[in-house]
């Protein structure tokens, strides 16, 4: 909300005048009693239209307003009957479509120096400000906002375009489309959306010769049956024409793509490291990142010394905005570093939940491995993100699954402590008995760790406290031998046998340590 002081004396002076000729303004059925001087002043539309006949006593227009309190301040500025108005952005756009209908500057005037020109022109403002500078025909602005969506076009939300594109009519598109800065997301995207604005109206028809046809799928040139309506079809023809003999060129390169190539060099010469700054920092600049498909074999053979492309730094550093627009591209969602990590398990392990889920969501494979043979799910287990096991899981990952020494993901948080996970896992009907390749299992990993935690949870769960791996040690065994009293007492005191013997015969007293050894000895 801004206060804005009204301060123009000639338009005071005018408004006390005292001869009682009135005019009636109509904005969308709302009136508003004006002095005709008045109205003769401020409106250029209103005068000119009194100089042809001066007994002209309404005035009607229909615009967009999209707050009732415009009505008020719009009667308070026409009147005159107030020092400052207080009102917020919406109000002031409404005041300016009104100015822009009436040719009313005062009000214009209040958009542009409380709105537009503190507006950064960027992907989400810039149609908004063309339409307005080419209200006031602003031609300096109206060029600056041009140069702006070509040269940004394969990022603009097109349907705001396509929204007002009447409004704008042929000549503004024509500078747009026409533009040597023109750089678009791919021929079919740019045919697509001049198709829109034909079938809006056949002004537009001339539209159709921007577009390089062969550079189109088949599908896009199927279309041109169903849009040829006689009307266009001599710009069809001469499109056509053209992209055929551009195509007869082996050199020919689609220049709607020179902001992108320019890019592509820049990443091309440069190393990993620059080249991924480069692509983040084009990210964040924009609402959205679009990277022609023709660059995916550079995304993807570009490397940095552990092996990562691009896709799998993005997923290091949780930057879901860049991987969705390397994804568009059409990398290898699959691509391995040198530890064989693909992008998911990456995610996995760094406990991106919404990269996990996008990945997912697009078919990344779920049961892929790394080197040591992990899986995403083991990868988050260890990492202790229950939240991404959780979601893993309910997305249909293996739990049985088994890393290349046989840990499963049991055993991985039983043995790293995870008690979260541990009773997540057991709860959704994880083997408590799997063994890993050493025949370790989790009761004994645990034990093992003196992770009493686990150990207890375990046993009441049901855990065969007599299990033993390939070297005949029982949990009781593997506490003792790294002098675990807690974990021991709880073996005991759950029915452990202290007389177990491993495959040389040795029991649990014979591995104890001190603390371990004292206890035994005492029961």
């Amino acid at each position: 909300m801004v206060r804005i002081q009204l301060d123009n004396s000639i338009l005071q002076r005018i408004n006390t005048y005292q001869i009682h000729d009135t005019v009636i303004l109509t904005v969308n059925k709302k009136e508003i009693e004006l002095h005709k001087s008045m109205a003769i002043a401020l409106s250029q539309k209103f005068c000119a239209e009194y100089q042809l006949n001066n007994e002209i006593s309404k005035i009607q227009i229909n615009t967009d307003i999209a707050s009732q309190d415009t009505y008020r301040v719009l009667e308070s500025i026409l009147q005159y009957n107030i020092q400052e108005i207080e009102c917020n952005e919406t109000v002031l756009t409404d005041l300016a479509h009104v100015g822009i209908q009436l040719q009313i500057k005062e009000l214009t005037d209040l958009y542009k120096n409380n709105i537009a020109e503190r507006l950064k022109l960027d992907e989400n403002t810039c149609v908004k400000m063309l339409e307005f500078y080419v209200g006031i025909d602003d031609k300096k602005k109206i060029q600056e906002c041009i140069d702006f969506i070509s040269s940004h076009f394969y990022k603009i939300d097109e349907s705001q375009l396509s929204a007002i594109a009447k409004n704008f009519g042929f000549d503004i598109f024509e500078k747009i489309l026409g533009n040597e800065k023109l750089g678009i997301l791919d021929e079919d995207s740019l045919a697509r959306f001049i198709f829109s604005l034909v079938k809006e109206s056949e002004s537009f028809n001339p539209l159709i010769e921007y577009i390089n046809f062969e550079f189109c799928s088949d599908e896009i040139i199927d279309l041109i049956d169903e849009l040829d309506d006689g009307n266009n079809c001599f710009n069809y023809n001469k499109a056509l024409r053209h992209s055929l003999k551009r195509s007869k060129n082996p050199n020919n390169n689609n220049n709607h793509f020179s902001w992108w190539n320019e890019i592509m060099n820049k990443i091309r010469t440069s190393n990993f490291e620059t080249s991924y700054r480069f692509l983040d920092e084009l990210t964040e600049k924009g609402s959205q990142t679009v990277i022609p498909k023709a660059s995916k074999e550079i995304l993807d053979e570009k490397k940095n010394k552990y092996g990562q492309t691009m896709l799998n730094e993005a997923t290091t550093k949780g930057n879901l905005k860049l991987i969705k627009a390397l994804i568009e591209c059409g990398v290898n969602i699959e691509t391995k570093d040198s530890y064989g990590y693909t992008p998911l398990i990456n995610a996995a392990e760094k406990g991106f939940l919404d990269i996990v889920k996008y990945y997912l969501s697009i078919g990344a494979n779920i049961e892929a491995r790394n080197n040591s043979g992990s899986t995403a799910l083991i990868a988050a287990v260890y990492n202790d993100h229950l939240d991404v096991v959780k979601y893993l899981i309910f997305a249909g990952a293996n739990i049985e699954a088994r890393d290349n020494d046989g840990y499963t993901s049991l055993i991985v948080a039983s043995f790293c402590d995870k008690i979260d996970i541990v009773k997540y896992l057991i709860s959704v009907g994880a083997n408590k008995e799997a063994k890993k390749n050493n025949g370790l299992t989790s009761l004994i990993a645990a034990a093992y760790n003196g992770n009493i935690e686990v150990v207890e949870y375990l046993i009441k769960e049901g855990a065969n406290i007599e299990a033993k791996d390939n070297e005949g040690w029982t949990p009781l065994i593997a506490a003792s031998f790294n002098d675990h009293l807690e974990v021991a007492q709880c073996l005991i005191k759950a029915g452990a046998d202290k007389l177990a013997m491993d495959n040389n015969g040795i029991t649990a007293l014979s591995h104890a340590k001190v603390n371990v050894l004292k206890y035994l000895k005492t029961i």
